[in-house]
């Protein structure tokens, strides 16, 4: 149906005069007065013109269509007199007639129903869409008959069925099952065979468990069809009637059970367990996602459970894709999950997910997804670093997929999971109930339970993450209802010789041999069969459950139509199931039976002829081939193949199985040539460090450092010498790592490698500046950035920069030295694109302006930071900019902003298990809360920081937690526990030599001392910091902290002279940091309660009053009389604040006092007069209208007695 054009736009309702409706009847209107439009030929040219209303149309046309059995000039007459009698009865000028042509013009253009309707109905915006909707008020024009309206009739019609469908469907997904069923209902009003909507229907009627109304909605619909069209219902709605008659029969439990095969077996016994991983589904459905686990022994119906889930997930709108883990190994350790995101990506959904996720999300997803591999180039990351990019892409990935629609992902048998899949699963759960998506696995029990991943298991379902349920036996009862009627008398008997086991039940009933175990009565079948049967399943049973079919045929070499008769035979025996690759055994216990009852010769030998296979034909399968040369005994090729799989294995960051199949290799290949050997245990040593295995990590480099000793090979002795530094270094081993460094540096300069000599500086240097060696750690960072810059190495010579910038913070290198360095450093690594380093040097600068009091500076830069953290997934760094920006937040007075940052702070640490970190953020919180006057809170988040860095043996955290403690706990009047804290934190600085964290304790400790009477003690150390205070020799972000300390302790001790001059200091520095400050976030800053304290001290020294009482008089009271004395109020006004003292100008110094002193009044509900701010300001009333004249002129408003009130 055709709309006006943009040269042609229908007005909206509210600004036409004249409303045209013309579906479910025509009506015109103007205001609230009905147009008496005369039915026939006026109404049906009228709607003919309003429905084609971008085109003129020939007189001789629209005369043939309205009059065809009329003389043409009879014709033309009519038209001509029903044009006149349209344009009387209709306002405006926007019909339009000329001599040879009848149309519309962009005139005055009236409100029409049906313009209105096309044009919302296309928005895919919900409200819009239902504002389209209510505008249908039935068929276009039922009262016109004629041919050209029933094209245009119907389109309408389709467009409202079509909008109506979109709107239920997003109801039934909110779960708002009421109104879904009201509008499919209401589809059915206007096409009654609309079969979409006949299945919408039926399933609200069947989530409100109304199961019974729903089956005989189903039957309604097949009488109708029938009826209609002699059409029986489509495949998809006969399914849900199927998956309807299920349900209904397992909610009445009864034993009458449809006819079922072998292979699938009637469902029974697990009618509870079903009803609630389906109320899960519900839940997803309408947005509160879950993770559910099933498990129990083999066979007994787990996989069975999950296909029934699957059934009734579906009928519910739910998305569902399936991934299984096999003994077998696969190409990948990920590969259920990557099974099921294949199928979850299918046709459009992987475009829909690229153009709503970001290409850098997707790259990182490659590991599941290899078609994204190259949508975005991703910066190198460490490889935790880079793991963790990966899962956490892989969350964003799947939280989108269930935002598009429900999905449901069926894990089967993960018992047999690698380790790399379960870390995936980990970062996953915590999103599933915030999203559409369930996940739920199987897994056999205890097979599970003696593995690693167990831990997880028990973790999730401690935290609530997730549900679990656990699969018995059948009872005798529900044994009877597997069994065909004829059989029934039969079920004591089998359920005493199978023990209730479903599987065992089936395979007994396969064999009619009800005494028999699962493997002889798998071997009776297989027993039964012809040689060629036989070899070709002894041929699957080495490629395991599943059989691959151009794998198979290529191992059992036998001619096609053997191998294909053979297939069906296996397939009657009830040993395969034929699948679309090809086959499946039937159950993973037939498998079991057929490949441990094989000779070990013959296993072997179709190994080996497997192995050869798939390296033709799937050549980069290594995992499959290299088990295949393992159980073959072919042991040094499977060492081959072994290190090429934990190559594989790093590239997916499945570390844990890198190293599992690495020490495969190592045992598997000889020992010569050592070269691959020594190789092969710099790997190994390198995944123990990612693992965290120092232990393994010390014996790979042990090995390695025997064999380098034989070889006498400077290259690789300098590998081995550069990871046994590092491996010294982190256990804290630093003489030994320094050892290993200068061979490392001595061979590195023996073979002309520079680069690796930039490798061994940097990492020197590190290990130098974490234990105070600045000047060490300088020269090395200077000569490794020398060295990185001739060689182009730009980051290398960032990554040299950045660790100089900390030294030269540690050296006492003036900041904006320092800082420079950092920016420097910052420029290298963009050029450099890399990422990782910039994100992290940004990080670097973030801190060193915490620390230096550039507060103003750290707002700026904390987006950047953030984003580029977060980007490539550095959740420590994350969690430490965090934790800096709550430390800038609280030193600007901004405590529900620094609350913030500091919760998340230790969020992310604790997420990263990282209990140091943990310990700063609670830290930061104790501080929080002691200025916002809440003491005892800030003593249990101090003291809970504190035992927290003593168990992690942290000394340095722990003297910043007494530090601030002791502060507390002198404020509670704790004194004699609050000095204890402060000498022990007082010895910890003294130790590090660090002075300014040193006096800043030492002071507080004299404070206490004062307190506790010992008078001595105070004297000395305020007599050490007052020469401290007079030699300049501090300097540091708590140097404002250590001032008005000292002006106390000062003023205790009776030397009021030195405490006025600490005092003055105290605020000249104080000024100095809030210039550095943006105006807008200097009041907040000079109003924290430590630097409002210094203020004080500042004025009661010198004498300043900042404030006035005056009286005025109240807002309400009318001009033209003197006020009552009722009717005035006294209030405070501030006539100066130190942020004043920052602003040179002295107008606008003058206009910002005015704006304070209007808006102080008007908090007080007072205004003053234009004269009371002249006498506060000490200016002339001319003054202050020129000044309020000013402020307007900027969009500040400024309200008195005589305007604006």
């Amino acid at each position: 149906m055709a709309i006006l054009n943009a040269t042609m736009p229908p007005p909206q309702p509210m600004q036409a005069t004249l409303h045209i409706r013309l579906l479910g009847g025509f009506q015109a209107s103007v205001g609230e007065q009905t147009l008496a439009v005369p039915a026939g030929k006026l109404q049906s040219l009228l709607a003919y013109l309003l429905l084609h209303p971008r085109v003129d149309h020939p007189r001789e046309m629209l005369a043939e269509l309205l009059w065809p059995e009329l003389s043409p000039t009879r014709k033309r007459r009519n038209l001509s007199d029903t044009l006149y009698r349209l344009r009387q009865l209709m306002p405006g000028d926007w019909l339009s007639a000329s001599a040879t042509a009848v149309g519309l013009r962009a005139v005055d253009m009236p409100w029409v129903d049906v313009w209105a309707f096309e044009e919302a109905v296309k928005d895919e915006a919900v409200e819009r869409l239902r504002a389209a909707l209510d505008l249908y008020a039935g068929d276009l024009l039922p009262e016109i008959y004629d041919d050209w309206i029933w094209t245009h009739r119907i389109a309408l019609q389709e467009k409202f069925v079509d909008g109506t469908l979109r709107i239920a469907a997003q109801l039934e997904q909110q779960g708002n099952l009421q109104e879904a069923l009201a509008r499919y209902l209401r589809v059915l009003q206007v096409d009654k065979v609309r079969e979409e909507a006949h299945r919408g229907h039926i399933r609200m009627l069947a989530r409100m468990g109304r199961l019974t109304d729903a089956l005989d909605a189903y039957d309604r619909l097949v009488d109708l069809l029938d009826q209609e069209l002699g059409v029986p219902p489509d495949r998809e709605t006969r399914d849900l009637a199927e998956h309807l008659f299920r349900e209904l029969e397992l909610a009445r439990q009864t034993a009458a059970l449809r006819s079922a095969t072998l292979l699938r077996p009637p469902f029974a016994g697990r009618a509870q367990e079903r009803a609630l991983l389906l109320a899960v589904v519900e839940r997803a459905v309408q947005g509160q996602g879950a993770m559910a686990a099933v498990g129990g022994q083999a066979g007994i119906g787990k996989t069975r459970l999950l296909e029934e889930v699957e059934s009734g997930a579906r009928w519910r709108g739910a998305a569902v894709v399936w991934g299984r883990a096999s003994e077998e190994p696969t190409a990948s350790p990920l590969a259920p999950l990557a099974e099921a995101l294949a199928v979850a990506l299918a046709g459009p959904r992987a475009a829909q997910i690229e153009s709503l996720v970001e290409p850098a999300v997707l790259a990182a997803c490659a590991p599941l997804y290899p078609a994204w591999q190259d949508l975005a180039r991703l910066p190198e990351l460490p490889p935790d670093l880079a793991r963790t990019r990966f899962v956490r892409g892989a969350g964003v990935l799947l939280s989108t997929l269930g935002d598009i629609t429900p999905l449901v992902i069926l894990l089967d048998d993960l018992h047999w999971a690698d380790p790399a899949l379960w870390l995936v699963l980990d970062e996953l759960a915590p999103l599933c109930p915030e999203s559409r998506l369930v996940i739920l696995f199987s897994f056999r029990r205890p097979e599970i339970e003696e593995a690693p991943v167990w831990q997880i298991v028990q973790r999730w379902e401690r935290e609530g993450l997730l549900a679990l349920f656990h699969l018995d036996v059948l009872s005798p009862t529900e044994v009877k209802q597997l069994l065909p009627s004829e059989r029934s008398e039969d079920s004591e008997a089998l359920w005493a010789a199978t023990g209730g086991t479903p599987f065992y039940l089936v395979q007994a009933l396969a064999t009619q041999s009800e005494g028999a175990g699962l493997p002889s009565t798998v071997q009776a079948r297989a027993a039964q069969l012809p040689p060629e049967a036989r070899a070709a399943l002894e041929a699957a049973a080495v490629l395991g459950r599943r059989i691959p079919y151009h794998l198979w045929a290529a191992i059992a070499q036998m001619p096609a139509r053997t191998l294909i008769a053979a297939g069906e035979q296996l397939v009657q025996k009830l040993l395969l199931t034929p699948v679309e690759s090809g086959y499946t055994f039937v159950h993973d216990l037939v498998h079991e039976a057929i490949y441990t009852a094989m000779p070990a010769a013959r296993r072997q030998a179709l190994h080996a002829r497997a192995a050869h296979v798939l390296a033709i034909q799937d050549a980069a399968n290594a995992r499959g081939r290299a088990y295949h040369l393992e159980r073959a005994g072919l042991l040094p090729e499977a060492g081959e193949q072994y290190a090429e799989v934990a190559r594989q294995a790093r590239a997916i960051y499945a570390f844990a199985e890198a190293k599992a199949v690495l020490d495969k290799a190592l045992a598997f290949l000889p020992a010569a040539p050592a070269r691959r050997h020594v190789r092969l245990l710099l790997d190994a040593a390198q995944l123990c460090d990612i693992l965290g295995d120092a232990a393994g990590r010390r014996d790979a480099l042990e090995r390695a450092v025997a064999l380098v000793d034989l070889l006498r090979e400077p290259a690789l002795e300098l590998e081995v010498a550069i990871q046994a530094a590092d491996l010294a270094a982190k256990i804290g081993d630093h003489e030994v790592a320094r050892r290993h460094f200068q061979t490392a540096l001595e061979l590195a300069t023996t073979l002309d490698d520079r680069q690796r000599r930039i490798d061994v500086l940097l990492a020197w240097a590190d290990l130098n500046a974490r234990v105070g060696d600045y000047a060490t750690a300088h020269s090395q960072f200077e000569e490794a950035a020398t060295l990185a810059s001739a060689r182009g190495d730009v980051v290398a010579e960032g990554r040299a920069l950045e660790g100089k910038g900390w030294v030269m913070a540690g050296m006492g290198v003036p900041v904006d030295e320092v800082i420079a360095t950092l920016e420097t450093a910052l420029r290298l690594h963009e050029a450099g694109e890399d990422r990782f380093e910039l994100a992290r040097t940004r990080l670097s600068l973030l801190s060193l302006m915490q620390a230096a009091g550039r507060l103003g500076r750290c707002l700026e830069l904390a987006d950047d930071v953030l984003a580029s953290l977060h980007q490539v997934g550095y959740r420590r760094g994350e969690a430490a900019a965090r934790q800096a920006l709550a430390l800038v937040n609280w030193a600007l007075g901004n405590y529900a902003a620094a609350a913030e940052q500091a919760t998340a702070a230790a969020g992310l640490f604790a997420s990263i298990d990282d209990r140091l970190g943990v310990a700063v953020a609670r830290g930061s919180l104790g501080l929080i809360a002691r200025d916002e006057g809440n003491l005892e809170v800030a003593r249990q988040e101090l003291e809970s920081s504190l035992a927290i860095a003593e168990r992690l043996g942290s000394h340095v955290h722990a003297a910043f937690a007494r530090q601030d403690l002791g502060t507390v706990l002198l404020a509670q009047g704790h004194r004699v526990a609050a000095a204890a804290h402060l000498e022990q934190a007082v010895a910890v600085w003294s130790e590090n030599g660090d002075e300014m964290n040193r006096h800043l304790c030492e002071i507080r400790l004299a404070e206490a001392w004062w307190a506790l009477g010992r008078e001595d003690a105070a004297r000395e150390v305020t007599e050490r910091h007052w020469a401290a205070f007079t030699a300049s020799a501090l300097d540091g972000g708590e140097l404002l902290s250590w001032y008005g300390t000292l002006v106390t302790v000062l003023e205790r001790s009776g030397q009021r002279e030195r405490a006025a001059a600490v005092a003055d200091a105290a605020y000249r520095e104080l000024l100095r940091q809030a210039a550095l400050l943006p105006p807008a976030l200097r009041p907040g800053f000079l109003r924290a309660p430590g630097n409002r304290a210094l203020v004080g001290a500042h004025d009661a020294y010198r004498g300043t009053l900042r404030s006035g009482e005056v009286t005025l008089t109240c807002v309400d009271v009318p001009l033209g009389r003197k006020p009552a004395p009722a009717e005035q109020k006294a209030i405070t006004w501030t006539l100066s604040a130190p942020e004043d003292e920052l602003i040179t100008d002295p107008a606008v110094r003058r206009q910002h006092i005015l704006k304070r002193l209007a808006d102080e009044a008007a908090a007080q509900g007072v205004a003053p007069t234009d004269d009371e701010l002249a006498q506060a300001l000490g200016v002339s009333r001319r003054t202050v209208l020129r000044d309020i004249q000013t402020l307007a002129n900027q969009n500040i408003h400024v309200s008195t007695r005589a305007r604006g009130l």
